[in-house]
């Protein structure tokens, strides 16, 4: 069914000085000696755990051989001084059955008849009613080894066996948790109202309830109170993990501090959120002040601005009407009048037209009967008036044009 052995650091002979809470080497140290103390197959079968911070180490086996080999290694491979035995407590677990058929059978009957499945002791769970204790069908079974059975037989029967959580133990003298009222040296309390005993044995107190635990308004007793469900707790993980008591409170004890910090963490953090989501609703009410600010200038203006009449109103649309359309373009030339205006860029080739004549000029070339004209190579042509009845038409003519005939300057 599997044992738990204890590894730790010896203890001095004279018992002046302890070691228990020397902590131990590097895991791979007392890796290798186990190894070279039971051989690394058997070694790998081993399950350990670490306790009081590194401390003491459960080392658990199902071999009764391996447990023997541990508890005769003394001293690791670096020379540190050990000590191995069977952890006093881990090496038993119990198991909770229900049995209705048996529920008068005696204790040790059913002990005697189930000890060849492993079980050590039984104790049956009992209730009071009106001051009387009754059997229940409920047996605790307590079997050695550190494996909890799947189910037991009660001769032919075959019961399931469930894990058991026992109640946290409560002294019944000073009211603490964690030891018996046997092994209490505290001065004794009232378990109802916390105050100094003041009631002999067999006579119930008539004060208010008064937890000293957690300062409300219960009893001792109470399994309301806050310290019985956080011993409930370390109880149901020292169960989980087949770890001591001590462990068991140690693990939790640095859990809940762990649980307390990021609770701290996350009220900041919620704190802060509230803070900037007040920020943002003044800052939206604050816009929204504005722009009811701005929207009531903006009418204010729009009053202020006199109405045009209907007629003002239709001449204005008019007007600009008029003044967005363009003026259309002239399909005629016009003649400059000025002599020396500057040149202009032709619309269709892109040349460049002489200056414009003056009036006295306009008149001769009209007078001269020469039309001048440009081609769309730019080059200039002159040709007779078609009034002209010279038999050299077309033809170059050496004679200046005289003063009857006209020229124009036309654009192709």
């Amino acid at each position: 069914m599997g044992q738990t052995v204890v590894l730790r650091c010896k203890i001095d002979d004279d018992g002046t000085t302890t070691k228990r809470e020397v902590r131990l080497p590097e895991p791979f140290i007392i890796g290798s000696s186990v190894q070279v103390a039971i051989g690394e197959k058997e070694a790998r079968s081993v399950a350990a755990s670490r306790e009081g911070r590194g401390s003491r180490y459960l080392l658990r086996t199902s071999s009764r051989s391996i447990v023997d080999k541990l508890t005769k290694l003394t001293e690791l491979i670096d020379g540190t001084q050990i000590e191995i035995f069977l952890h006093p407590t881990l090496n038993t677990v119990q198991g909770l059955v229900f049995e209705p058929d048996s529920i008068d059978t005696d204790e040790k009957v059913i002990e005697k008849n189930l000890r060849s499945e492993g079980v050590q002791a039984v104790r049956r769970i009992k209730k009071r009613v009106n001051g009387k204790l009754q059997n229940t069908p409920l047996l605790v079974l307590s079997f050695s080894g550190t494996v909890l059975p799947s189910y037991v037989f009660f001769g032919l029967l075959r019961i399931s066996v469930k894990q058991y959580y026992p109640s946290p133990m409560l002294c019944f003298k000073c009211g603490m948790y964690g030891h018996s009222q046997k092994m209490c040296q505290q001065p004794g309390i009232c378990l109802r109202c916390s105050q100094p005993l003041h009631v002999a044995d067999g006579e119930q107190c008539n004060n208010t309830p008064y937890c000293f635990h957690c300062k409300n308004g219960h009893s001792v007793k109470s399994r309301d109170c806050a310290k019985f469900k956080e011993e409930d707790k370390i109880v149901h993980l020292k169960v989980d993990q087949g770890i001591s008591y001590t462990e068991a409170r140690r693990r939790y004890n640095d859990d809940n501090k762990r649980e307390t910090i990021a609770r701290i963490i996350q009220d900041q953090l919620k704190q802060e959120i509230a803070t900037k989501d007040q920020l943002i609703a003044s800052l939206q009410q604050q816009v929204a002040t504005l722009a009811k600010e701005l929207e009531s200038q903006k009418s204010s203006l729009n009053l202020r601005t006199p109405c045009l009449s209907p007629a003002a109103s239709n001449v204005q649309r008019s007007s600009k009407h008029h003044s967005s359309q363009k003026p259309p373009a002239t399909t005629t030339q016009s003649i400059p009048t000025t002599k020396h205006a500057e040149t202009r860029e032709s619309r269709k080739d892109g040349a460049f037209l002489e200056p414009p004549l003056d009036k006295a000029d306009h008149i001769r070339v009209l007078r001269s009967g020469i039309v001048r004209s440009r081609s769309r190579s730019g080059k200039r042509q002159s040709e007779t008036s078609p009034h002209d009845t010279n038999s050299s038409r077309g033809k170059r003519s050496l004679t200046q044009p005289t003063a009857s005939q006209n020229t124009i300057d036309i654009d192709e």
